[in-house]
This record gives structure tokens, sequence and C-alpha cells, in this order.
């Protein structure tokens, strides 16, 4: 007979291990949130510090050292951590902001980094969140330093050296100008621009910080404004026939309020309405048909300025030029200068005390009193499709052996050896892509700082041909960094060796 076997020890012990393994599940469970959020600081920590030093490598130049926004916007700020989404910043890094010096960075659309580059830079701008400053409660206090260096790069293309003035646009540093306008007026002219004189939008290109700079050079030249430098006279070659007719330049008379041109522009003024506005609301200040004679005492010149004939700066041959000059006076009044003039040019517009309708038939009222000269044409400089404004370049010093070197590298298979063109650009207006010896006359200029500026703007920023399916465009060399400054002062003056005014 067969003994009963006992299983109860093995029970026992399979019940013991299997609370034990119960147990120890449990503890691991209880652990492992602690575990995984571990993991994830570390990675994080490790994304962060490589982001870091793509920061340092790739973005200082343009947003500063610590974000805090140079040519660039500041992204070390609350309200744009606050309110911009980790997928907005990777968008925005990957594929840049077109019509702006925010370049493309992703691969998936031409630039350097990975996906996992991009990544480790949104982990390194969103660890700041926690003790990003709230810049837009913080006024902006400007360096002129800083300002000398961005007029410098940018501004004196126009304005001259230290704004004394140019062939382009009037001296903005004289004691006159600056005494006239306040910084109010110079950082609205700054950031909307004046469409009309040829002065560019630069709010949607420089930073808050940029032009808070810029006002603080214009700060330092009412301390001590700069000498206009003596410009030599510059004796052509024997070879060179000049026909362009050289004259001064005149700065335009602007009203003492600030602001833009109105809506009034945009209509079509009537003659004879203008007329009669002008014998109900004008013509008491101004005179009979504008022929002023009117006493302001107080004023400097002791009478209210008459309006026929008018002040001979206003007059412009393009008409929407002319009108432009006028309607500023109109829309947003002006005092004339003197210690206490007695009476002051209303805003007629700010103040709606006339219709833009008839605003613009006072213009055309004005203009049919002073008839303007007939247009004389101009030459129009080449200028590149994609916009901004000059680079660093133009303030470096650039080597034409270096310069014919990088040619040879990097741009003799578009524009030919030495620059000679015929090189075919199916799609395009003119079928060949354009040579640089010869290079566009229009770009040649005997100042060489203008000449090496028009050259920079394509260089910087590239270009893309007329036509309807253009198969070669010019690469933006210093907007992805594909070239450096120092290589593109190299390149510019190469191409000016080949090409002397």
């Amino acid at each position: 007979m067969r003994l009963k076997e006992n299983y109860t020890r093995y029970i026992g012990t399979a019940f013991i291990l299997t609370l034990a393994v119960l147990v120890l599940f449990q503890v691991y469970i209880f652990r492992e949130p602690a575990r995984i959020a571990g993991v994830e600081a570390q990675d994080k920590s490790i994304a962060v510090n490589a982001g870091q030093e793509l920061f340092k490598k790739n973005c200082t130049l343009c947003h500063g050292d610590t974000g805090e926004g140079d040519i660039g916007p500041a992204l070390n700020d609350m309200t744009f951590l606050k309110n911009t989404a980790d997928d907005t910043i990777f968008s925005v890094i990957s594929s840049g902001i077109p019509g702006t010096q925010m370049p493309a960075w992703n691969q998936s659309h031409g630039g350097p980094l990975t996906d996992q580059n991009v990544t480790q830079l949104v982990a390194f701008i969103r660890a700041w969140q926690d003790t990003a400053p709230d810049r837009s409660a913080q006024p902006l206090k400007g360096d002129p330093n800083a300002g000398q260096l961005i007029f410098a790069n940018i501004c004196f293309v126009c304005h001259g050296d230290n704004g004394t003035g140019g062939d382009r646009a009037p001296a903005i540093s004289d004691a006159q100008h600056l005494n006239q306008f306040d910084n109010a007026w110079y950082q609205d002219a700054i950031k909307k621009g004046r469409p009309s004189k040829g002065m560019p939008t630069w709010g949607t290109v420089l930073s808050p910080q940029q032009i808070a700079d810029l006002l603080a050079l214009v700060d330092t030249w009412r301390q001590s404004p700069p000498t206009p430098a003596v410009t030599p006279t510059i004796t052509p070659t024997p070879t060179i026939t000049s026909t362009a007719e050289q004259t001064s330049t005149v700065e335009v008379a602007r009203p003492s309020n600030p602001g833009g041109p109105g809506p009034a522009l945009t209509l079509t003024g009537d003659v004879k309405a203008g007329a009669q506005v002008f014998v109900a609301d004008c013509q008491k200040c101004h005179g009979d048909q504008g022929v002023g004679n009117v006493a302001n005492p107080g004023s400097t010149d002791g009478t209210i300025p008459p309006l026929n004939p008018i002040d001979s700066t206003l007059i412009d041959a393009d008409p929407k030029v002319y009108a432009t000059n006028l309607d500023l006076f109109i829309e947003h009044g002006s005092t004339p200068e003197g210690p206490n003039p007695k009476e002051k040019m209303p805003a007629w517009g700010d103040q709606k005390k006339l219709a833009p309708q008839q605003i613009a038939d006072v213009i055309a009222y004005v203009m049919s009193l002073n008839p303007a000269p007939a247009i004389t044409p101009t030459v129009e400089v080449a200028r590149p499709s994609n916009p901004g404004g000059p680079g660093t370049a133009i303030a470096l010093t650039g080597s034409v052996t270096a310069g014919a070197q990088i040619f040879t590298d990097s741009c003799q298979k578009c524009h030919g050896d030495q620059g000679v063109g015929n090189v075919a650009n199916p799609g395009s207006a003119d079928g060949t892509i354009p040579p640089l010896n010869p290079i566009d006359s229009t770009l040649i200029d005997v100042d060489p700082k203008v000449y090496a500026t028009n050259l920079d703007l394509f260089l910087e920023h590239g270009s893309t041909p007329e036509g309807p399916n253009p198969k070669e465009t010019m690469p933006a060399w210093g907007d992805t960094q594909k070239l450096t400054p120092q290589q593109i002062a190299d390149v510019i003056a190469y191409v000016m060796s080949l090409n002397k005014p």
C-alpha cells in the first residue's frame, strides 16, 4: 500500500514566495515614479546642456548670450515663454521666419541641425521659464555704443557717418534737427519708417532693444553733435565721363508734431472743393489764396508761413511725395519755432476737424498754387529680391587675394571664371546668371562704403532672379552662415577690384 504524500510544506513555501513577490512588486510600483522622474530629469539635464552649447554656437549673435535679445527678439522672457508652446518654438527654429533674418535651422528645411538638436534647443530655452524676467514691464535702457555699431552697419548708407547726411538722406545729427524733434519722433520714424522719403520700416527688422540703443546714440548727439566730415574731392580718370548732376541734399520741412501720412493720401482731391475749405478754415491764418503776411507774435519769423509761394522743400516732382509733405502738416499740426508763438497750426486730421476727403481737397488746392517741376528720370540701384539690411561684413576690411580664392570655390560655378558670366539659367527672364565682370552699373558707386553695401545686400540675403521658374537662385550666404562676415568682406573686395568706379 502506497503512503499518502503530504504537500503541505510545499504549499506553504509557495504561498510565502508568492506573498514575497507581491510585496516586492508593490515596492517596485511605489518606487517606479521616482525612478522615472529621475531618468526624465537626467534626460532633460542632458538635453538642456546640449541645447546650451548649440545656443552658444548658433543663436547668441542674434538673441544675446542669455537670450535677452539683440538683433532678434528676447527669448528669455516671461511673456514669451508663458504664451509660446514647445511645438511652436520647435517649428520656428526648424523653418525660420520668412522675410526676417531668422533662417531655417532644421535639416528638413535646408539647415544644419537635426530634429534632436532642435529639441535640445527647445529644452534649453524652456529651462529659462522659472526665472525669466518680464521684459515688457522693464523700460529698455539703450547703449549708445551698441547704437553706434548699428548705425555704422545699417543707417550710415543713407544718413552718412554719424548722421551728418549723405546724398540719399539729410543730416539727422545736427543741432537744429535734434532740438526740433524729440526721441518720440525719432522712435516713430525708425519703427514706422518714412515711406514717402524712401526710409524703410525698421520696426520689423530691428528689435526694441536695438531701437533703444539708437535712441541712446541720438541722446549723445544732443550733448555733442558730430562734426560733418570733409568729403575729399574725387577726380575721375580721363577715361571716365560723368554725366550725373551733383546736387546738394536739402532737408524737407517737417511739422513739429510726430506722425505718419493719413488716409487722405489714398483719395483724389478736388481743387475747387479744396479752395472752398481753404477759404473757410485756412485763409484767416495763411491769407487770401495763401499769400501770407499774417502776423504771429512770439514766433521766430513773426508771421505765419505763406502757402503761395510755399516752402520750396515741400514741393516734389513726384505727386505722391508732394502730397505726403503737405499731409503731414495738415494731419498732425505744428508749432512754429520761437519763444511763445501766438498761433499754432491745428492737427486737422488727428482732431477730426477735417475729414480725409477735405484734407485731400486742400492738398490738391495748395498743390495747384505751387505747381511741381517735371519729373527727372532717376537711375534705380539694383536690389536683391530678399529683404534685409547690410551685414557686419561692410565694417570689415576685405582682402582681394582671399576673396579671389573664395570666389573660385563658391561663386565661379554660377558667375563664370573671374565673374565674366555666360552661365545658363533656364526659367529666368534673362536666361543666364548675371555676370559680375562687368557688373550691373547701378551697383557701382564712387563712395566705397555705398559700393560695398550694394554688393553686401545680395551676398547677405540672396536673391531670386525674375522669371517663371529660374533653375538657379542666389543663396543667402550671410543669413545661412555659409560664409563668415570676413569671407563676405573678402568677396566684396574682389568683385570691386573687377569693377572699379
